[in-house]
């Protein structure tokens, strides 16, 4: 649900440093235009960082930032798929300079730095737009004309129709609920097995291995043991279950599907047992 939010808020979010104020001059440069309209952008940077927290746990995390970032930029007009990548990669290089101690996470105030950063270069590509004659100035016309191309793409017939898919979602929801739920849980847990396996993956070759798996459990996850010696062998028993092909490594899909199993199946279990 988080990331259905977040990639229906950053288009708008991205283009409202271009839209936020009238001109108070005929032309105007891209540092009064930037100015003026980020200005009107901190509470949403705030609800951006919230948004793009899945786990909640008031960090970004690598993975994090990359899905909001790739998220935002598929869903605008702003960008082509060539800037796209440019820019997930800019900002990529970005998070690893701001991530000082190399943990892979942010706190709020560096990410919202980070996002006050992708929002100035959308706010470039959206100015370069909007300047049709090519002076490195908007004149008042010209700011008039992209307001109107904007609210187009927002007209009544584009939101009943939005509105209209809401509606089929709601009513699939209300006919099977337990269902639904299900597959939010699902998605859920997915997510989170997907960024613990990134984190885990510190040689970053896409597979995870039992000591990788070893080391993150009992660095982040000590309720599951005991402090004593056996830990090593209990979490290392924990993933020799996991690795059902005895390969000695697990891939993602490999490790999310195993965490989705082990959350779902005990869960399902106790519901049958509660129906009978």
């Amino acid at each position: 649900m988080k990331k259905t939010l977040l990639r229906a808020l950053l288009p708008l979010v991205a283009a409202s440093a271009a839209t936020a104020a009238e001109p108070a001059a005929e032309e105007i440069g891209f540092d009064e235009f930037f100015t003026n309209g980020f200005e009107q952008t901190a509470p949403l940077r705030e609800m951006l960082f919230d948004l793009s927290d899945v786990d909640g746990n008031k960090k970004l995390s690598t993975r994090e930032f990359r899905q909001s970032i790739q998220g935002a930029t598929q869903q605008t007009d702003t960008f082509s798929p060539a800037e796209q990548q440019q820019l997930l990669d800019e900002m990529m290089k970005k998070f690893a300079a701001a991530d000082s101690d190399k943990d892979g996470f942010l706190n709020r105030e560096q990410g919202d730095a980070l996002f006050a950063e992708y929002l100035k270069q959308n706010a470039r590509r959206q100015f370069d737009k909007m300047d049709s004659n090519k002076n490195g100035f908007l004149s008042f016309e010209e700011q008039i004309d992209f307001s109107r191309r904007r609210m187009e793409a927002f007209s009544s017939e584009n939101l009943d129709q939005k509105l209209e898919e809401l509606n089929l979602q709601l009513d699939k929801m209300a006919e099977n609920p337990a269902a639904a739920a299900n597959r939010f849980l699902q998605n859920t847990v997915r997510e989170q097995a997907a960024e613990e396996f990134f984190i885990m993956d510190t040689d970053r070759n896409n597979l995870l291995t039992k000591q990788e798996y070893i080391d993150y459990t009992l660095r982040e996850q000590p309720e599951l043991f005991t402090g004593s010696v056996d830990d090593k062998d209990l979490a290392g028993a924990l993933f020799d279950e996991m690795d059902q092909n005895h390969r000695g490594y697990l891939n993602e899909k490999e490790y999310v599907d195993a965490s989705v199993r082990s959350v779902i199946e005990p869960i399902s279990d106790e519901l049958i047992d509660t129906e009978n």
